[in-house]
């Protein structure tokens, strides 16, 4: 595959898995849901690795993709909360904290 193609379906993928991630979030069973930013590391950890176990124990080749949507969202909800700590460390010592 030459690059330019190659770069093209980075994007086009990329664009629509994130696409299908926000759209399960934006759920409106979702929004009712305690926000990530709220829940603690452990919560989140506690509930990716759940979901990858439970698939591990039944795989369902019909739920495949809500599967990997709901792991990735779970990734991004802790990559989140990592960064936003680091963030949140950074300002308190820049304050003096």
């Amino acid at each position: 595959m030459e690059l330019s193609k190659h770069v093209e379906t980075i994007y086009e993928t990329q664009k629509w898995f994130s696409d299908a991630m926000r759209d399960i979030l934006l759920k409106p069973e979702n929004l009712q849901k305690t926000h990530w930013r709220d829940c603690t590391e452990s919560f989140l950890i506690e509930r990716l690795t759940k979901r990858v176990n439970d698939y591990l124990k039944e795989p369902d080749p019909k739920e495949e993709l809500r599967f990997l949507l709901s792991v990735a969202n779970y990734s991004m909800m802790l990559a989140d909360r990592i960064r936003q700590d680091a963030l949140d460390a950074m300002e308190a010592e820049e304050l003096g904290g």
